[in-house]
């Protein structure tokens, strides 16, 4: 949150930033409204949310539905464009196998001066 917010103050209109959380989230929305929170404090203008086990992923910019490709791939069709976009991209650049980055100041190097 902290890298991204020093983005924001560059962009007035606004920057769409949708990040993906863990799917506990869904059971302590105490912590999500705290997340919020202190993103608009550190100067998002916009903050989406999206659970882990969702349905929905964002892919090169696409929001794209997971079975909306797995439908795609059986039947070659689809009514959305982005699906299609979708789909090559997991294809190809393999964006789907990919594990989630996970930083926080626990992970972080401790270095003593």
């Amino acid at each position: 949150m902290q890298a991204l917010a020093e983005h924001h103050a560059f962009y007035p209109s606004g920057v769409s930033e949708i990040l993906t959380l863990d799917e506990t989230i869904e059971n302590n929305p105490a912590a999500l409204e705290q997340l919020v929170k202190g993103a608009f404090q550190l100067g998002f203008r916009e903050f989406s949310a999206n659970v882990s086990n969702n349905d929905l992923v964002r892919i090169t910019g696409y929001m794209v539905r997971l079975s909306d490709i797995a439908k795609f791939k059986e039947c070659g069709e689809s009514r959305i464009n982005t699906t299609v976009l979708g789909a090559e991209a997991a294809d190809k650049g393999k964006i789907l196998e990919r594990a989630p980055r996970v930083m926080s100041h626990e992970l972080a190097p401790r270095y003593s001066q």
